[in-house]
This record gives C-alpha cells, sequence and structure tokens, in this order.
C-alpha cells in the first residue's frame, strides 16, 4: 500500500522510489500487486507521469487512513499527545527560509509527530489527501478547504548600483515573467 500512495504523491516511479528508499522498479511491480489483488486498475499512466484512476482516488482516503493508522500504532504515544503524520507543501523559498526550522522545532517539542515536508510550486490537491497542509502565495482555487491568510508578503525592485544609475536617468527597467503556466505565482513578473 506504501508504494501505491508515494505514486500517488509523487506521480513517478522514480520519485516515489526515491521517498521509499526502494528501486522504481519495485514501486510498479508493487503497484501491480496491488492492482492484481483488487482487480482494478488504480493508476495510468501518461507522457508527465502517473494519474489516479476513479478507483485509484476511491482508494486514496482508506490508504491514506492505513498508513496513519499504522504509524500511530508504531509509535504508541500517550493519547494527548499529538502523533501521526502530517504532510506539508509548500514553495521551496518559503520552506528553506521558514518552515524547516520551525517544523524541526515542533518535531523535536512532539516526537510522536512525522513531518513530511513537500517543497515544490505545484498546486497539491488538499481534497485528494496529497497534503495535510498547503502553504501557498495565492488563495486556493479548488476544493472544500479551510484557507487562512497568514501574512502579507512585500515584493520590491532591486537592482545593482549600475541598474539603479539607469533607471535614475530615465531608463526603463526590462521585466522578465515566469511563462502562461506559472503566470499565477504572486510575484511572477521580475525587473531586470
Amino acid at each position: 500500500m506504501g508504494e501505491f500512495l508515494a505514486l500517488a504523491r509523487h506521480g513517478s516511479l522514480s520519485a516515489a522510489a526515491r521517498a521509499l528508499s526502494v528501486n522504481h522498479a519495485t514501486v510498479a511491480r508493487r503497484v501491480k500487486s496491488l492492482e492484481q489483488s483488487l482487480g482494478q486498475r488504480l493508476v495510468e499512466r501518461r507522457l508527465d507521469g502517473y494519474l489516479l484512476t476513479p478507483a485509484g482516488t476511491r482508494l486514496l482516503g482508506p490508504a491514506t487512513e492505513m498508513e496513519t493508522a499504522a504509524a500511530n500504532l508504531s509509535r504508541g504515544g500517550g493519547e494527548d499527545k499529538p502523533i501521526g503524520l502530517v504532510r506539508v507543501n509548500a514553495p521551496p523559498s518559503l520552506s528553506q527560509h521558514f518552515l524547516v526550522s520551525r517544523l524541526a522545532k515542533l518535531c523535536r517539542q512532539h516526537p510522536g509527530l512525522d513531518v513530511d515536508l513537500a517543497t515544490d510550486f505545484r498546486s497539491v490537491s488538499l481534497e485528494r489527501h496529497e497534503a495535510d497542509i498547503a502553504l501557498r502565495f495565492g488563495r486556493p482555487q479548488d476544493g472544500d478547504v479551510v484557507a487562512k491568510r497568514l501574512l502579507p508578503i512585500g515584493f520590491g525592485f532591486y537592482a545593482n548600483a549600475e541598474w539603479r544609475r539607469r533607471v535614475q536617468a530615465g531608463a526603463e527597467p526590462v521585466f522578465v515573467g515566469f511563462d502562461e503556466v506559472n503566470a499565477h505565482f504572486a510575484g511572477s513578473t521580475l525587473a531586470v
């Protein structure tokens, strides 16, 4: 079941294998075995990775609950202490410069917690249990989720001394932006 969950979360055999510290062939073989035992296809291979079939989507919730229950049993902590797997997804810059140290402190305070931090810009689905908590620079566009604005983030234009002199002399800065796929990110335009 772990291989299926890893493939569902990461979208590729190689990424799932890295997450589990196994060979990608092992992930493929175990997912195929699970599909055979259930008599249903759970994943569909696409050019850009693997996607869940409707049967795979239905299995995702119960499989995640099984994973959490197994983790809770293996820890055996008291009922008054937080325990279990918590999957957090956030952009790399926010993760590296803000979250990592705070999550490390949280894990020291609550050793029963197992925090899995995924750092990417990909918009994960909380409804499909791809993460438990997702931090984003923008408001979620889909799903029945609780969203709370944590804090405003300021953006500014920065330049070396040469560009500062050029702009002060009346030169127009050149703006460089992300491609259309990533244009929705806050701060997606840079000045040069």
